[in-house]
This record gives C-alpha cells, structure tokens and sequence, in this order.
C-alpha cells in the first residue's frame, strides 16, 4: 500500500523507507542550509564532501536531542558512507549497532528497523557465503562476515521485534508528524501512527521472507481454519508455538496486535487494510484443504460488513482475484466446474469500478478486466498432409468466435523469408496482397465466459 522510493545501492532501502527531514523537538529551518549543501555536494558527485556535511548535521542533532534530524542524518551517513568506504556495509552495521544501544525512545524503535533491515540487506548480498555455513567455527558476535544463517535470521527478527517493543507509546506517537519523511502517497490515513508503520514494515518482512531457510522439526504451520475467522474473532486466538524464528508465527501475532488496535476505528479504512493483508498472508501460507472456499467466504463477510465504504474497493478487487485464480482450475475435458469463475470475477470488478471509481480498488479492477477480456488465437496443423485432401487442425482460441481464413500459394523463398524475416508487419502485408487459392468464414457460438477453448477445424484440400 504504501508507495516508497527505492534504490539499488546497498542499505539505500532503509534511506527511502525513514526519510526524516523535518525536526520533532526544533523548526526544519534550523537545518534548512545544511542539508540544502548536502544536496548541492550530492549533485555535484562529491560523496566525500556530501559525507562531511553529513557527519556535520550529526553532531548537531545529537547535541540538540533533535530525533527526526538525527535519523535522517544516521541514514545519509549509511548512505554516503557506502560510496566512499571499502567494507563499507560491516562498518555500517557495527556503527548501527552502537547507535542503537545508545539511543533512546521514540529513536531507538526506528534504529532497531533499521538495523534488522540492514542485516537481511547483507545476507541477500552474501547469500552464497551463508549458505555454504551451516555452523561456523569462527563465530563472533560483533562481527556478522562470521555469522551463519540461523544467526543472522535470529538477528533480524530479534530486532525487528524490539521496534515494537513499546507498542503503547509507538501508538501515541502520530505519524502527521512525519507528512515530509515517508513518501506514502496518497494512503497516508492507512499508517496513523508509528506503531502502523513499523509495524507493517515488520509484517512485510515476514510475509516476504523466502520460506525454507531454517525447519525445525517443531516447524510452525497455518493448518487452521480459524485464522480466516472475522476479526473480532481472529483476534482472541490463542496462537502459540516452540519455533520463535517462524515468519509465518510472528506475522500472525503482529497481525493480531494491528487489527486489534484498529478495531475501534471510527473509519474503517487502516482496519480493512490490514484485515486484508492478514487475509491474503493466511491464504498464501495456509496448507488447508479447502482454503479457497474460507478464504471466499472471509472476503464475502469482509466486503459485507464495509460495503457502503470505498475502501471496500479493495476487498472486492481481492474476491475477484480470487475468482480469476479459480477460474484458472477449468478444465472442460473433466467437468464444468470453474467454468464460469472468470465471468464472476469480469462482473464483479464492473460493479467496483462503477461503484467506487476512482479508488485504489477500481484501478486494479480495471488491470483485471484487461487480463480477463485479452484476445488470444493459435492454429495448430500437421506437419505433413496430403495433397487434395481434407486436413485438420486445431484452433486454439479466448475471447473471439469468427474467424478469418486464407490460403496462398508460396515458394520455397518465401517460405523461408517468413521463417527467419521478423519483420511481421512486412510479411503480413506480403501475404495479405496475394490472391488466396481457398479463404472461409468460421463463426463458433460464444457463451461469454472469457475461458479459452479448443475445437477441431477441417482445412479444404
């Protein structure tokens, strides 16, 4: 949901997810000038001298216990830092790590992000290191280029969890504070406070973490069906387990603690968003059998409940991916069944997109209906077939019921012009000037359902 810039550069992640630029406890003015030259330095390709004035604006908001002003200058520093320094991405770290044990609330929540953040960063850019570990021999503690991969996945959810150490205070913090640090777009009402945002970034980890990396024989699975309960329900769920680096079980629990919060909402509009993130997490993981008709009939009760509100947009965009996915199962040669799943899901993105346009949830409809409606045609023929006599051929076919046929005679060179010339809009005008020997009509009855189909064509001798 929440629309954040990115870059390649290593720990330029957390960059663009904390971009503090205005002051908590003093007037941006007081560092207007001198992120102003950072900026300059920065244009110029000075890393250097950008890192100075950096490392300048540092010192200044420590002396002046300036949070957000501090932040942001920790994070230019990792920055900057890595276009100037060999090892760069250690450095950083272990400087991360000093920082967080000497800062203190509301910064040190947002260091501790950060920090699991920059951990995971460096196992992606060193994932074959760790993969060939499986315990290390040389282990120390301050030095992750030691590490293996149960410490480092130890490491990150550990620090991820202390950011919402303080759930209640992170609650009162609002995020109106931040308008001009964290580019989120126009779903700003969806992350009110800092626990919203932190919390999410949490979540996201979890829920986008690869799977596999570490199984323990107490493996936390989604085997239940009632994490699809409603939310007032889902909630009250006693979820435990013995596998405490489990993404799946810590998504499940912070999931839980973020629709709790919201539940009392006087607009619905952050509840539904994280319902829904809870939702699609539970479907995705979940091993039970019949997951498509609970999570069906989640996303029915959700879209009820919020069917006069326009984020219940969303909620019907999801059923008719659902739908789409389904409809994918038919397969006319076994039965009926799914046949007609892709028409539900065409009808129900019209009446969002007629109901509520405009909305996040209408602008997706839209992207599926384009997928649902896609033309598509194939012909397949036998490679030898023999002269002045019927032949047959299958035609392959979506969203079209007449169809077009020629037939050319043509030579051996242009046989093989057509096979190795891929300029296809020169050899279809080539083509179509000839005189056809043979050309027909074929119109095959079209019952609506956007599925593809297949059917037996005679070709004339």
């Amino acid at each position: 949901m929440i629309n954040i810039l990115k870059n390649k550069t290593f720990l330029m992640v957390m960059l663009s997810l904390l971009l503090f630029s205005t002051s908590l406890f003093a007037s941006k003015e007081s560092y207007k000038e001198l992120w102003e030259e950072v900026q300059k330095s920065e244009k110029k390709g000075l890393p250097k001298t950008t890192l100075k004035i950096v490392e300048q604006i540092y010192e200044k908001a420590k002396k002046e216990n300036n949070a957000s002003q501090f932040v942001k200058a920790v994070i230019h520093k990792m920055k900057y830092s890595v276009q100037v320094e060999e090892f760069s991405d250690i450095k950083i770290i272990n400087n991360l790590r000093e920082e967080v044990v000497d800062s203190k609330f509301p910064i040190k929540p947002v260091l501790h992000s950060i920090l699991a953040d920059s951990y995971w960063q460096y196992f992606e850019r060193n994932r074959w290191k760790f993969y060939d570990r499986t315990e290390t021999v040389n282990f120390q503690q301050d030095d992750i280029s030691t590490w293996d991969l149960k410490t480092i996945s130890k490491e990150t959810i550990k620090h991820f969890q202390l950011s919402l150490q303080n759930p209640e205070g992170l609650k009162k913090i609002s995020l109106d504070t931040y308008d001009e640090i964290i580019s989120i777009g126009n779903t700003r009402h969806l992350r009110p406070t800092l626990y919203d945002f932190l919390a999410h970034r949490a979540v996201d980890f979890y829920i986008n973490t690869e799977p596999g990396l570490i199984k323990p024989a107490y493996e936390f699975k989604i085997s239940d069906a009632s994490y699809f309960l409603p939310a007032e329900e889902f909630v009250k769920l006693n979820i435990v387990t013995a596998d405490s680096l489990s993404t799946e079980f810590n998504a499940l629990k912070i999931l839980q603690d973020l629709i709790k919060f919201h539940l009392k909402d006087d607009k619905p509009d952050a509840l539904i968003d994280v319902d829904l993130k809870r939702l699609k997490f539970v479907y995705n993981k979940s091993v039970v059998e019949n997951k498509d008709d609970l999570f069906e009939t989640a996303l029915l009760d959700l879209g009820k409940r919020y069917e006069k509100s326009p984020v219940s947009a969303e909620i019907s965009y999801e059923l008719a991916s659902l739908y789409f996915q389904m409809g994918h199962n038919y397969n006319p040669q076994i039965s009926e069944d799914y046949k007609w799943y892709l028409k539900k899901a065409y009808e129900l993105c019209q009446k969002t997109i007629k109901g509520f346009p405009k909305t996040f949830g209408a602008e997706n409809c839209e992207y599926l209906i384009s997928y649902i409606t896609e033309k598509s045609l194939s012909l397949q023929t036998e490679k030898v077939n023999l002269p002045q006599k019927l032949s047959l051929g299958l035609l392959s076919y979506k969203n079209v019921n007449e169809f077009y046929f020629r037939i050319v005679k043509t030579t051996i060179e242009e046989k093989e012009d057509y096979i190795y010339n891929h300029n296809y809009e020169k050899k279809l005008k080539k083509f179509i000037a000839k005189q056809p020997l043979k050309e027909w009509i074929i119109n095959i009855p079209d019952d609506e359902d956007f599925q593809s189909h297949s059917v037996e064509i005679k070709i004339p001798e």
